[in-house]
């Protein structure tokens, strides 16, 4: 009897050990898939942990307004998404106002001027900024200022087809306009942080705060117009446009870029009769069902280019800049609706 006692207890541990490691097995299992489950939005908002309790230093409202940070940047989209991580700690100021097209812009002796006395300077890169202002970036900063490009940092993508088309304006054929892609905006968003924090250290746990934040809502719009653009039929995802500024969002949502009345990734060119020529041809070939107008960008040829091929301009697209009082998630979210109407 003894011996049996002994065996049903042996039994009885065993059971529970069995339970034991099943019940631990289920836990890791939901842990390890609730990581999986971790977009690329979550990991980048998330970031490095921070203090619970932001220390008074980061607290705006003890910041001498005498003492602000001065950025500059190059583009009106990258002022809104400097505005938004510096918050009250900075002062920005963009070298391409609002409503102003940086590939051609002009900027002011004033705001040359004020370069001089910048601590952080950030540009896209990837030869978006024109002639213009390029050469500033190169020979009109401060040599203490720090200079950041966020667009090789993004995941660029390439366009081989660009060099054969033997227009300039970018050299290196990647395509700077990064934006239209939230994602990458928000490896763009961490970047600003990471520069703020560097040039401001005082300001690391505020900055972290405000992108995190920051970068939450470019998830929630990138779930949106990706609703957006998928609610367009595939036989009409064929996107023409005024010049080659779509490009991630054939990356990024599976539309086609058909062609662009200037076959280039910047404005400060315009086409060739051959381009023309051609771009006519394919768009009788694809039968595209629209062509997007890009406010400002070649507007006579595009119209004439409708007229000969017989399809629908839609008007109002513009990807390059904000207007007034415009900010980058109501621009993108416009993009898409606008797309959206052109080609369902």
């Amino acid at each position: 009897m003894a011996s049996l006692s002994s065996n049903n207890a042996s039994a009885s541990q065993y059971k529970q050990m069995v339970f034991r490691f099943t019940i631990a097995f289920l836990v890791l299992g939901i842990f390890s898939a609730s990581i999986g489950c971790i977009s690329k939005f979550d990991t980048l908002a998330m970031g490095e942990k921070t203090s619970d309790s932001v220390p008074e230093a980061t607290n705006p409202r003890n910041v001498n307004k005498d003492n602000l940070l001065t950025i500059h940047t190059t583009t009106s989209i990258i002022s809104d998404w400097v505005k938004i991580v510096g918050g009250e700690r900075v002062v920005v100021k963009s070298l391409t106002p609002a409503g102003k097209d940086p590939h051609t812009y002009q900027p002011t002796p004033r705001q040359v001027a004020g370069l001089s006395n910048s601590k952080l300077v950030i540009s896209i890169g990837l030869s978006l900024e024109g002639q213009n202002i390029l050469p500033l970036l190169q020979h009109s900063l401060s040599p203490n200022a720090m200079r950041v490009e966020l667009g090789p940092e993004t995941n660029p993508i390439k366009l081989d087809r660009h060099r054969e088309s033997g227009h300039q304006g970018h050299d290196d054929a990647y395509d700077p306009h990064f934006w239209l892609d939230p994602s990458r905006t928000a490896i763009a968003i961490k970047q600003i942080q990471n520069s703020l924090t560097v040039v401001d250290p005082e300001g690391t746990d505020y900055y972290s705060g405000n992108a995190s934040d920051y970068i939450k809502k470019l998830s929630d719009i990138e779930k949106s117009i990706r609703s957006t653009y998928e609610r367009i039929p595939r036989s009409n995802k064929m996107l023409v446009t005024s010049h080659e500024a779509l490009g991630y969002l054939e990356d990024a949502y599976g539309l086609q870029i058909i062609g662009s009345v200037i076959p280039a990734l910047s404005t400060d060119s315009g086409p060739t009769a051959s381009d023309l020529a051609d771009l006519i041809d394919i768009i009788q070939l694809t039968k595209a069902p629209a062509i997007f107008m890009e406010e400002g960008i070649q507007e006579k040829v595009t119209t004439q280019i409708a007229r000969d091929t017989n399809i629908k301009i839609i008007e109002g697209l513009r990807v390059e800049y904000l207007n007034e009082g415009e900010s980058y998630l109501q621009m993108i979210k416009r993009t898409a609706e606008l797309i959206h109407k052109g080609l369902r």
